[in-house]
């Protein structure tokens, strides 16, 4: 088993710290600059709390996987679709495809003792499929210089029968949350040992953090599906998965 994790910064402080101490502090201890939001006429939170994502499993529109008609096409043929990986989607320069925050947070644990915040990267042992929640936009499908798309109308099935294909040992789907930062706060273990630097610093906050998107994304109201293999994955995967297809319909 090979799952990296990269810590980069990590500190202990006093307990029950409010939001702006949160944000103060991590400005200070990793030069963290908070990008603006793009769409002023939303209201984006600075940071995101576990309790954001209760019940984002349920999309609130249709579940579409946009792409190129040729690999749809393939898709309805046999079954293949290719699935990303955090690193992968670290090196694309379109600014709709790519992203270099994937696998990156400031996570901040709290419990009635402390309050822990580490900056860390990882979760790099998922593959990843990315869906838009709604219906079809053309100007959304455009910007990603796609052409067609398809309906995935059975979530759980579609889920299961790639989960079977890679022999995941776990997998999770869920809407994506926007905040202007990738800052996170969540409940960790009372018993959790600070005093102890280790790989666990990537679970100080539960897996909700892998659907965390800055603001600059909010346009794509993501739809993301993750499955997690026992080791690191370094680019794309293009599987062939015939049982997925009955979960899914063409436009």
């Amino acid at each position: 088993m090979n799952n990296s994790i990269h810590l980069v910064h990590y500190s202990v402080f006093e307990p029950k710290l409010n939001s702006e101490q949160i944000i103060g502090i991590t400005s200070l201890m990793h030069d963290y600059n908070f990008p603006n939001n793009p769409n002023q006429s939303i209201n984006i939170p600075i940071i995101a709390r576990e309790s954001d994502f209760e019940n984002l499993e349920t999309p609130c529109k249709k579940v579409i996987k946009m792409s190129k008609t040729n690999y749809i096409d393939n898709f309805f043929k046999d079954g293949s679709i290719q699935l990303g990986s955090f690193k992968y989607y670290q090196k694309f320069d379109n600014p709709e495809i790519g992203d270099k925050t994937e696998g990156w947070f400031v996570l901040v644990g709290e419990n009635e003792n402390q309050t822990i915040i580490s900056v860390v990267s990882g979760g790099f042992n998922n593959y990843m499929l990315c869906c838009f929640d709604g219906d079809p936009d053309q100007n959304i499908i455009n910007r990603f210089e796609y052409d067609d798309y398809f309906e995935i109308n059975d979530l759980d099935g579609f889920t299961k029968a790639i989960s079977n294909t890679l022999n995941a040992t776990n997998y999770k789907r869920s809407k994506c949350f926007y905040a202007l930062s990738k800052i996170m706060v969540g409940k960790v273990n009372p018993n959790f040992n600070p005093n102890i630097i280790s790989a666990d610093m990537i679970h100080l906050i539960n897996n909700s953090k892998y659907f965390l998107k800055t603001s600059n994304f909010n346009h794509q109201v993501e739809y993301r599906f993750l499955w997690t293999i026992p080791s690191d994955i370094d680019d794309k995967k293009i599987i062939k998965c015939p049982e997925a297809i009955k979960f899914c319909k063409r436009k």
